[in-house]
C-alpha cells in the first residue's frame, strides 16, 4: 500500500492542531485561602465553619475545618484581600 502525504495535507494538518491545541491547556486562574483554626491556647477546633468574603466584590464561600484544625478553600476570586 502507498500512502502519498501532499504538502496541502500537511499544510492543513498544522492548521488544525494549532487552532485546536490552545484549547485544551486553556488556564483558569482562581484564588486559594488555607489556614488553621485554633482555640488561645492552640487546641485545633475540628469542624469549624470558616467563612470567606472578598471584600472587594462581596462574594463568600464556606470551608470546614478538618480535626487538626485545618481548612482549605479553592476557586475563589483572585485578588484580595480576603476577610
Amino acid at each position: 500500500m502507498n500512502v502519498r502525504i501532499t504538502n496541502a495535507f500537511v499544510s492543513f494538518l498544522c492548521s488544525v492542531l494549532i487552532l485546536a491545541g490552545p484549547a485544551p491547556f486553556a488556564a483558569t486562574t482562581s484564588a486559594t485561602v488555607s489556614g488553621y483554626v485554633r482555640t488561645g491556647d492552640g487546641e485545633p477546633i475540628a469542624a469549624a465553619r470558616v467563612d470567606i468574603v472578598h471584600k472587594p466584590s462581596g462574594t463568600s464561600a464556606t470551608a470546614m475545618a478538618a480535626d487538626n484544625g485545618a481548612f482549605y478553600q479553592s476557586g475563589l476570586r483572585v485578588g484580595g484581600p480576603y476577610e
